[in-house]
């Protein structure tokens, strides 16, 4: 039975398929990553089900892991990760709801479309829409749907300078703009949860 004390040993251990270490790991991390989780999912049922997801994908990558860098950056960038993934998937099914709702057609509730306030949506989509039309296009593509530079460059025909320069315009003054639960809200549609994932 290995003495599960340098973190280092266990991933090494991890690295080589240890189940044992593997639960060492959990055990060790998962309720203070729980408890960073609920502040930005506010859902038990939610941090639950998150938790299984990034430690599957821990042990999926187990092998990958370098054991000369400190685990629990590797285990929360993981985590917002998909945190990132829920509050894009819940703020497409909040504007399609609302889309559906104006044209009378019923949407079945998610999971996780209560994390976003319909207040906050509307704030959100007011403030984007404030934005000169090429700023709101870049930031759109890139914070909330994820693109490359790469992709949007080929997209819409602009250097990486420009698309840099956009997206740094859009938020800036969507920070002027915004009041702090909706700056969460928005941090996390951009992946940018580390802020309050920590």
């Amino acid at each position: 039975m290995i003495k599960f004390i340098d973190e280092k040993h266990v991933l090494h251990q991890l690295n080589m398929g240890d189940p044992e270490a593997f639960y060492v790991l959990y055990e060790r991390h998962k309720r203070p990553l729980a408890a960073q989780l609920l502040k930005l999912l506010k859902s038990e049922e939610l941090v639950e089900d998150t938790l299984q997801d990034v430690f599957l994908k821990l042990w999926e990558y187990r092998g990958k892991i370098d054991t000369d860098r400190a685990f629990a950056p590797l285990l929360y960038r993981m985590a917002r990760n998909k945190v990132t993934d829920i509050y894009r998937r819940a703020y497409r099914d909040m504007s399609l709801r609302d889309k559906l709702a104006y044209e009378g057609e019923p949407l079945a509730e998610s999971a996780d479309i209560d994390l976003i306030k319909q207040e906050d949506l509307q704030a959100l989509h007011k403030a984007m829409d404030s934005l000169p039309i090429r700023q709101r296009e870049v930031f759109t593509l890139h914070k909330i749907e994820g693109k490359s530079y790469k992709e949007i460059s080929e997209m819409l025909g602009i250097s990486h300078a420009a698309i840099n320069q956009h997206i740094y315009r859009a938020t800036q003054s969507l920070h002027r703009t915004l009041n702090p639960p909706t700056l969460l809200l928005l941090a996390c549609l951009a992946g940018e949860s580390a802020i309050y994932l920590a």
